[in-house]
């Protein structure tokens, strides 16, 4: 009985892991446009995933169940089942069992995968607005005429002057999103890093043009390598905000210690260039081209991305988030 029972429990294992990756492959397509999120796309991928997930290279899927929301969200649900080739039936054989009576068990699993926009996520404490994320684009929301990749080049400077060609983006008059402000957060004082959602509470500023807190030249270079490396996850803001930490937005004279960030979603930018002040600097030549020693920009290009960690429930910024819900 327990060889029987174990060879059941390791099939059992296949068809979850089976049915996991195939909602997993589901999820991902529907979220990026990869295949075209339909009933038959769907149960094809399924069947694709399973055998190749079974070490037999055959198995069952009873079912794909899609669920999809309007707004670019949803889940894909997959049940998978044993299936015998050899014998071109369901189920498992457990001779030993056959000698009470029991000649197959059937066995199954299922998975859910959910998808959509990130509404978590971490990184160098860096904001952007999204009317400069729209711009480096080509327009919002992102569709098949989005420009993403190296051919959408951009710089983001974090205090706007006037002929910056961001000068329709909201500002203050100084070209700053808000006095004192230069796209620097608030960290805990210790660490390079900022981890941030869309929900409540609101991120503060780091005041100032010098990087934030806790952002030692030695942190921050290897963090910003990692970013021309492999890129850097940017949270983008809907409002700014003079409020005390963790209150509701509310919209007024923000500026310094009293900026506070709304984030509405994530984007990820690949990073080639960047000017940040004294030696944060690379290449060595290169500067934000605005004329003014002051201001501080990183180059580079917005790119499509999955994410399979953190929470969903973000707008759409190119990044989507797939994980496993059952």
């Amino acid at each position: 009985m327990a060889i029987d029972l174990g060879v059941v429990y390791s099939e059992r294992r296949e068809l979850r892991n089976a049915a996991d990756a195939a909602a997993l492959a589901i999820a991902e397509d529907c979220g990026t446009g990869a295949r075209s999120c339909d009933e038959p796309t769907a149960q094809a991928t399924a069947e694709e995933y399973a055998d190749a997930n079974a070490w037999d290279g055959d198995s069952l899927v009873d079912g794909v169940e899609l669920t999809l929301n309007g707004d670019g969200t949803g889940s894909a649900r997959v049940l998978t089942r044993a299936w015998d080739a050899r014998a071109g039936e369901s189920g498992v054989r457990v001779p030993l069992l056959s000698m009470l009576g029991f000649h197959r068990v059937e066995v199954g699993a299922a998975a859910t995968a959910l998808f959509g926009f990130p509404g978590s996520g971490s990184g160098i404490p860096l904001i952007i607005g999204t009317c400069e994320f729209c711009t480096a684009i080509g327009g919002c929301p992102p569709d098949k005429d989005s420009i993403f990749g190296p051919t959408s080049l951009t710089t983001l400077v974090f205090k706007d002057p006037t002929k910056d060609p961001y000068a329709d983006c909201p500002a203050d008059p100084a070209g700053k999103d808000a006095p004192g402000s230069f796209g620097w957060l608030d960290t805990d004082g210790t660490m390079c890093w900022v981890e941030s959602e869309i929900e409540l509470p609101l991120l503060p500023a780091d005041p100032g043009v010098s990087p934030s807190t806790g952002c030692d030249p030695s942190d921050l270079a290897v963090l910003l390598q990692m970013a021309v490396d492999e890129g850097v996850m940017i949270p983008v803001y809907e409002a700014i905000c003079k409020a005390p930490y963790g209150t509701q937005c509310e919209e007024g004279d923000a500026g310094g210690s009293n900026t506070y960030y709304k984030v509405t979603g994530y984007g990820s930018f690949h990073l080639t260039a960047y000017f940040l002040g004294g030696q944060y600097k690379h290449p060595n030549n290169f500067s934000c081209g605005t004329g003014s020693s002051s201001d501080r920009c990183i180059q580079g290009y917005f790119v499509t991305d999955t994410l399979y960690t953190g929470k969903l429930g973000g707008g759409d910024y190119g990044l989507v988030s797939v994980k496993l819900a059952e």
